[in-house]
């Protein structure tokens, strides 16, 4: 296999399942695969997993990917994984508790203390705290399970915890940092005022690196189980929105990409390090000295809620035959409007608490028409992000990855929403591509943008429809607010 030349293993800790990614130096994916987990819902509003779940997994197929190229030179690791979750190890870099993930609402009621306080030291700080973050995690930690807080070593995040797993090393970066509401933003470095007014030692928190810096290698033990022929480098990790934008190319254009998987999140990104006032900024650090970031904002239930709709509420067992049941001449005047918030919002309005809704239901309405408004409804809610947080200059393009850019309407339909062509790449271009990335910056190998993509133009008529449905769906959104804000008060 000495031909395949140099590879480069991608691993991506996400909400559902680990992806795995092989590449080679010629950006040629030679092995790619996920492998789904579940995790668990102990009480309402709480998810959690036990992280040993994650090692096992990369482990295991790590295993199988040292037995399939063996004799070829696997010249690094690149971690990426969902951000916010949050894993809790003792001294000896075990688990204390289930990892909190960043869909978990246990923390709700701590939220507007948490925001009042660090509003003391950093508005940035202050204005991205939320239920399921690092912060609020942690002080939920804290004031519930006490006894479990004083076993806490070490807090990390999914990518940390498998980059620690595989090297023993206790590390993090710039971009689950500045994500935790605990980071100096001028210092890069964790924020000694916010740490001294929570009460949070130093030493629980790792210390932070670029995301293409080495982390260290493979240790012995790792080594040996999983059959590696030499100790393999592994690099730091990014989270997995930067990741994603470093895999779509998308700092040297500062063109937006919308990534819809589990959740549906915009990132605009901004090579001159242009902070927003508003949505979640984080830096992205690839390197030292890189001063680029993404401004960011998600639609927490946004992939999830085309297979909460067909899986759990239809028990239907084929998305493509409903999808292609939606007759393309009705995009865009659809009856069914969806308000897609089931687990609310953090941005547009700003309410935790949020729940989603269905109009223009009637006797004739039929599965495909509320198909195509779920997927309408999460296209709206990433433009009213994206209005909010983009640039100032109108993108070539953007670019749709995860799930949603292997359906057939999605592309479509937010190409005529944003009224800007939407670039789908022929093969995945997701974070575990851009995890695979930093392996190969990290040993110096210039990276380039793959070509194969295609852009699905915005059409005329299209536009026009879905310029008064979206005015129709943010009327509609923001009289719901009104309405649930007012049964809020009344209870």
């Amino acid at each position: 296999m000495s031909q395949l030349g140099a590879l480069h293993i991608g691993v991506d800790v996400g909400t559902s399942s680990i992806k795995f990614l092989v590449m080679n130096e010629s950006l040629e994916t030679l092995d790619e695969c996920s492998v789904p987990y579940e995790s668990d819902s102990p009480a309402a509003g709480w998810n959690e997993i036990d992280p040993r779940v994650w090692s096992e997994i990369v482990l295991g197929h790590l295993t199988e990917v040292c037995d399939r190229f063996r004799g070829a030179e696997i010249a690094g690791i690149g971690v990426t994984g969902q951000m916010h979750t949050t894993v809790f190890l003792d001294a000896q870099g075990t688990p204390v508790r289930p990892a909190i993930l960043w869909t978990d609402r246990r923390a709700d009621d701590l939220v507007p203390q948490l925001a009042s306080r660090l509003s003391e030291h950093s508005a940035r700080n202050a204005r991205i705290v939320a239920s399921g973050c690092m912060l609020a995690s942690i002080a939920w930690l804290r004031r519930n399970e006490p006894e479990v807080f004083e076993q806490v070593a070490w807090v990390m995040t999914p990518k940390d915890y498998v980059v620690w797993s595989l090297t023993g090393e206790v590390t993090t970066d710039h971009s689950d940092a500045s994500t935790s509401c605990m980071y100096d933003w001028e210092g890069e470095d964790w924020s000694g005022p916010v740490l001294e007014d929570i009460d949070l030692p130093a030493r629980l928190l790792p210390p932070i690196r670029s995301s293409a810096a080495y982390a260290g290698t493979l240790s012995s033990d790792t080594q040996r189980r999983i059959g590696a022929e030499s100790a393999i480098p592994v690099v730091a990790g990014a989270g997995d929105n930067v990741a994603s934008a470093l895999a779509c190319g998308a700092f040297s254009s500062d063109s937006p990409v919308l990534s819809i998987g589990t959740s549906a999140v915009v990132i605009v990104p901004s090579m001159a390090g242009n902070l927003k006032g508003i949505g979640k900024n984080v830096r992205s650090s690839i390197v030292p000295g890189d001063s680029a970031m993404i401004c960011q904002g998600s639609v927490g239930a946004g992939g999830k809620s085309l297979s909460w709709f067909v899986d759990g509420i239809l028990g239907a067992s084929s998305y493509s035959e409903i999808e292609n049941s939606v007759q393309l001449d009705g995009l865009g005047v659809g009856q069914v409007l969806f308000f897609p918030h089931l687990n609310g919002e953090k941005i547009v309005y700003r309410d935790p608490g949020l729940r989603g809704a269905f109009y223009g239901l009637g006797l004739d309405t039929t599965r495909a028409d509320m198909y195509q408004g779920v997927q309408e409804g999460v296209g709206y809610a990433l433009r009213a992000l994206y209005d909010r947080i983009r640039n100032a200059d109108e993108p070539p393009f953007i670019t749709l990855v995860g799930g949603g850019s292997k359906s057939r309407l999605w592309p479509m339909m937010l190409a005529n929403i944003f009224n800007r062509p939407i670039r789908v790449f022929e093969n995945s271009h997701d974070a575990v591509r851009g995890a695979a990335l930093l392996s190969m910056i990290a040993a110096g190998v210039t990276v380039r943008v793959d070509e194969d993509y295609s852009l699905v133009e915005p059409e005329q008529e299209l536009v026009t429809r879905y310029r008064c449905r979206y005015e129709e769906y943010s009327q509609f959104g923001d009289s719901l607010f009104e309405f649930l804000q007012g049964m809020d008060a009344r209870t």
